[in-house]
């Protein structure tokens, strides 16, 4: 009976550490990553995260990803789908490096070949990936 006192209490103690992580992990790495079914799920966002200045991305888009460097040099986001037809198109400048993602293909700012509000947009794969440096991203806000 102890016991079981006992593993209740520690689980009703832990809850609030579970709830915190996404905090915890912004407030101390500056880290945010956001991640929808569809691209209308993201652009229904009304909550004061990146997908808020993501409004390029398409309806129809699948499996988007937005992770975020809060202090860092740059957005970064992906989704499956098609380029937006009015992105203009651009010369690939510097890419995301400084922002990593596992996820990011090697090269993909040689085939950033698109300007979508701002963010550098390329397609590996059919994938498109995009990114904005973050004081950009910032002015948007």
């Amino acid at each position: 009976m102890k016991r079981t006192v006992l593993v209740a209490l520690t689980a009703v103690a832990a809850l609030p550490l579970l709830s915190a992580c996404t905090t915890w992990n912004e407030r101390v790495n500056h880290e945010q990553q956001e991640t929808y079914s569809t691209g209308a799920e993201s652009l229904q966002n009304d909550r004061n995260t990146a997908a808020k200045n993501v409004r390029w991305v398409p309806s129809d888009a699948r499996d988007v990803t937005i992770p975020a460097k809060t202090n860092g040099p740059a957005v970064v986001l992906k989704y499956t789908g098609q380029v937006p037809a009015d992105c203009k198109a651009a010369t690939p400048v510097n890419g995301p490096k400084a922002l990593s993602p596992d996820w990011l293909p090697k090269d993909v700012e040689k085939k950033a070949d698109k300007d979508c509000d701002g963010f550098q947009v390329g397609t590996v794969d059919g994938v498109v990936y995009g990114w904005v440096r973050a004081e950009e991203y910032k002015k948007a806000e």
